[in-house]
């Protein structure tokens, strides 16, 4: 069987720097921990797709890229165990 390769990220929410509308991302606010999911199965065509938590929720599966430019936009953030 093959074992398969995940990538995961998890940061807490500093400041806000402005509000989105993004799906799963409109209420989150300062001490919000935001968690990322990918996996890796072999396929690389395209960006990478990310599952996407907020608040320990699963919130949305988004593009790699989208996710970037949403955190950097958006948010400051610090990574966090």
């Amino acid at each position: 069987m093959e074992e398969k390769v995940k990538l995961t990220g998890k940061f807490i929410v500093v400041e806000v720097l402005k509000k989105t509308s993004a799906k799963g991302f409109k209420d989150v606010k300062v001490d919000d921990v935001l968690y990322f999911e990918w996996e890796l199965n072999g396929h690389y065509k395209g960006a990478p797709y990310v599952s996407c938590f907020v608040r320990g929720e699963y919130v949305d599966y988004k593009n790699g890229m989208m996710v970037k430019t949403l955190l950097s936009e958006n948010f400051r953030v610090e990574e966090t165990s």
